[in-house]
């Protein structure tokens, strides 16, 4: 029996795990996670820490009810993704105003806010003042803001570190070493 190249047998398990690492690895990791950023939109959590509730829900609106961050387009929670690099992935929400609802915030009411504001008072039957909705109320109270005033955006975090984020990547790495580790090795080669 000729005996096995033992130097070709390494070199083609550290090539496998060259391939794994900076290309494998980052792509997995990147679909997983941003997977379950989706998941935290649409229960409403931070990997099961709840959002506080949008005050539409408090109030009343009429109309479709969306649940925190969520709107008809889902256009925040459709915006995460990643970009894989060599031994790394970047997890991103592109949209500006992401770290505003990720982080919270308090914002400073101007002119052009009041003018939209005062649209969708008027869209949620404003000019009805006798039966005027909640919705109508709320959109109204928004509008007689002072121009300078701030609204605080309530912290909603939907990614970040996190234990289960953590957790989510270590078993994807220990996986794929594992397969790695216990593909056959091909010793006639």
């Amino acid at each position: 029996m000729p005996a096995p190249n033992i130097k070709q047998i390494v070199q083609s398990k550290v090539n496998e795990l060259l391939l794994l690492k900076d290309r494998k690895l980052p792509v997995e990791v990147g679909v997983k996670v941003t997977n379950s950023i989706l998941n935290n939109f649409r229960k409403g959590s931070f990997y099961g820490q709840p959002w506080e509730q949008p005050l539409r829900s408090k109030i009343g609106f009429d109309g479709p009810n969306h649940g925190p961050l969520t709107s008809g387009s889902n256009h925040l929670m459709l915006s995460s993704d990643y970009m894989p690099l060599p031994g790394r992935v970047i997890i991103q929400n592109r949209l500006v105003y992401a770290s505003v609802h990720n982080y919270g915030a308090e914002i400073t009411v101007t002119q052009k806010m009041k003018g939209y504001f005062w649209s969708r008072y008027i869209n949620a039957g404003g000019y009805n003042h006798g039966n005027m909705s909640k919705e109508a109320e709320f959109w109204r109270n928004m509008a007689i803001k002072k121009v300078g005033s701030t609204i605080k955006i309530p912290q909603r975090q939907f990614m970040g570190d996190h234990p289960k984020v953590d957790k989510l990547v270590e078993d994807i790495i220990i996986k794929n070493l594992t397969k790695v580790a216990t593909d056959g090795i091909n010793t006639r080669r």
